[in-house]
């Protein structure tokens, strides 16, 4: 079921390591403040959907690096360069996600409860310069040991920062015609017909084909594995065909 209340912190946590990202697109990998970029999105992502977590696990899969140590410095700015890429494209098609249909883990309530400081609707309640929105429930436990430790370590537990001035709200995502049909197609599988058992990682693939859509295009083996689950439904193929075409065209 969906959680109308948590949707609005999940889009500011959200919003927030967008946004952060822009400014580390020109640290490397190493960077400290990269290193804790990354693991906070992946706390971020963990506690709004805690019983889901192939979703984290996609985000802990983006590749950030070259896959040989031998690589010069060009690859390796390149392979960073990509990898934020991906990451931004996948964090849009969150965002986009719970915007249209909110978050609907079966978990997610008691991941983001009343002793979460963002309780209160202001997403940047309770944050000092260090804080982030992985801070903001600290009761929600983290599916990762590494986020655990990093989190009980984190002097932002220790003590509550006084509040600052209420963030200025980021405006919203625009999202092309085609993403946002694909993350009407997720919503819909049931009232297309595709089977139960299909629907989840149906629903999943519709929604990063939306990401996709707004960050460069979806690979060839996305629109394959979408072509390959609409082929289930009648109903379902005639409403993606047509959203897959430009795509199946570009490859050719």
């Amino acid at each position: 079921m969906t959680d109308p209340t948590l949707a609005p912190r999940a889009l500011a946590w959200l919003e927030q390591q967008l946004e952060e990202l822009g400014s580390l697109r020109n640290a490397g990998r190493r960077a400290p403040a990269f290193k804790l970029w990354r693991q906070n999105t992946l706390t971020v992502v963990q506690r709004i959907w805690p019983n889901e977590p192939k979703r984290s696990e996609r985000f802990r899969r983006i590749p950030f690096s070259p896959p040989t140590a031998k690589a010069d410095e060009r690859a390796v700015r390149e392979h960073h360069e990509r990898g934020c890429g991906e990451a931004a494209a996948y964090l849009r098609a969150l965002i986009s996600e719970v915007r249209l249909v909110g978050v609907t883990d079966s978990g997610a309530a008691a991941a983001a409860g009343p002793s979460s400081p963002s309780a209160s609707g202001d997403p940047g309640a309770g944050r000092g310069t260090a804080a982030t929105p992985a801070a903001a429930a600290p009761a929600a436990r983290s599916h990762d040991p590494g986020a655990e430790d990093l989190l009980s370590r984190s002097p932002v537990f220790a003590r509550r920062a006084p509040a600052p001035p209420p963030r200025r709200q980021a405006p919203p995502l625009s999202v092309s015609p085609a993403a946002a049909e694909f993350h009407k197609l997720a919503a819909e599988l049931e009232a297309l017909g595709l089977p139960a058992p299909q629907r989840e990682p149906a629903r999943r693939l519709f929604h990063e084909l939306a990401g996709r859509c707004d960050g460069g295009g979806p690979s060839w083996e996305l629109v394959q594995e979408a072509l390959r689950v609409a082929s289930a439904s009648p109903a379902l193929a005639r409403r993606a065909l047509p959203l897959l075409l430009p795509f199946i065209e570009a490859a050719a």
